[in-house]
Formats: C-alpha cells, structure tokens, sequence
C-alpha cells in the first residue's frame, strides 16, 4: 500500500469518525429535546394547577369575607337593640372573628365555671 492510500485510508476513518461522532451527539441532543419537552409539559401542568388553586382560594376568601361581614353585622344589630349594654356574647363573636379563639374559649370557660 502506498503512502498515498494509507493516507486516503486515514482521511476516510477520520471521516467516519467524526460522522459518528456526530450522530451519537445527535442521539443526545434528541434525547435531550424530548426530556426538556416533558419538563415543560410538567411545568405546565403545576402552574395549570397553581392557576386553578389560586382562583379557588380567591372565591373562598371571598365567601369567608361575606360571612365575616355578616358576623359583625350581626354583633352590630345585637349593640343597637340593647337597651343598656350590648349581651356578653357580643364581645366573645368579635374577638372570635378578630381571630383570637384562645381567648374567647378561655372566658368562656370562666363563665360557666362560674355559673
């Protein structure tokens, strides 16, 4: 063999090297794309999902700002018709709808131990 053809020879394996090479890079890149594709399709979905809870707790909070609204007003009709103070459940629905249950079960347990 000539110099000349080991030569061609080289340049034909170096050529089927890198066309190797580059089908194996190929292969990842494709793999790659598709795991990429499925992460985002994932990402999709929580934020599909993230959406529907945010709106769901909108219209709950809502509804609980109505019920609130309706407790106070409640409290408030209750102050008006007394005619000297306002009944001791009154103070206990408003501190109770401030949040502070604690301290509304504490007094109330006073009370009926003193009862």
């Amino acid at each position: 063999m000539t110099a000349e053809n080991r030569s061609g020879l080289r340049g034909v394996n170096r050529g089927a090297e890198a066309a190797a090479e580059l089908e194996h890079r190929l292969t990842l890149l494709v793999a790659d794309n598709a795991l990429l594709r499925k992460r985002i399709e994932d990402v999709d979905d929580l934020l599909a999902d993230v959406i529907a809870d945010r709106d769901r707790l909108r219209a709950e909070t809502a509804h609980l700002g109505r019920r609130l609204a309706a407790v106070h007003a409640v409290c408030d009709h209750a102050e008006k018709q007394a005619r000297r103070s306002a009944p001791g459940w009154v103070a206990h629905i408003r501190t109770a709808a401030g949040g502070d249950s604690a301290t509304v079960l504490t007094a109330t347990a006073g009370e009926e131990a003193a009862s």
